[in-house]
């Protein structure tokens, strides 16, 4: 009796959880959705975990009454027990792929982020420079654009080039590129 309230229990808990994961917004979803998804996804994560216990106690509990009455058990609670072990493995899998893939989307969207943001700001400071180069200081195109080539940032383009972004979208000017113009 026991064992059958603390089942049902289990079960009950246990369609709850794959009534959650059975459709979640993890795929083609605004980022803000993404990230409450994300949240939520990992409190269903904890929930499955700390839930194990609760399965692994089952397990034991059926194993006992195995033991116990040997073949004169039920093969209907044999069979629930099992299914419910089943149900557990696939909703662990399910939540941990959508996890997964949420935090993907999550992370590539920051990154983007942060990279727009790294970009506006240099686009800003060029900007800012070009300016006062092109209203305080003398001299032709030339030597305007090569004093702003030597006073540029080399290191940030440079480095954005190594990752493989940025280089194609701000090369690096050389004076022979600068007095072909």
């Amino acid at each position: 009796e026991r064992v059958l309230d603390s089942l049902s229990r289990f079960q009950d808990w246990l369609r709850g959880a794959e009534l959650w994961a059975v459709s979640p917004a993890s795929s083609q979803v605004p980022f803000a959705v993404a990230k409450e998804e994300l949240k939520k996804f990992e409190v269903l994560q904890r929930q499955i975990q700390e839930k194990l216990h609760h399965l692994e106690s089952l397990n034991r509990q059926y194993r006992q009454l195995v033991q116990a009455n040997g073949i004169s058990l039920q093969c209907r609670l044999r069979a629930a027990v099992q299914e419910s072990n089943q149900r557990w493995d696939n909703l662990q899998e399910r939540a941990a792929a959508i996890l997964k893939r949420l935090k993907y989307f999550v992370s590539q969207r920051e990154e983007f982020e942060w990279e727009r943001e790294t970009v506006q700001v240099w686009l800003t400071e060029l900007d800012l420079r070009l300016t006062d180069v092109e209203h305080f200081s003398g001299g032709s195109s030339l030597e305007k654009m090569m004093e702003l080539r030597v006073r540029g940032e080399r290191p940030l383009v440079k480095d954005w080039g190594s990752q493989g972004t940025y280089r194609s979208y701000w090369p690096l000017a050389t004076p022979s590129s600068l007095s072909s113009e």
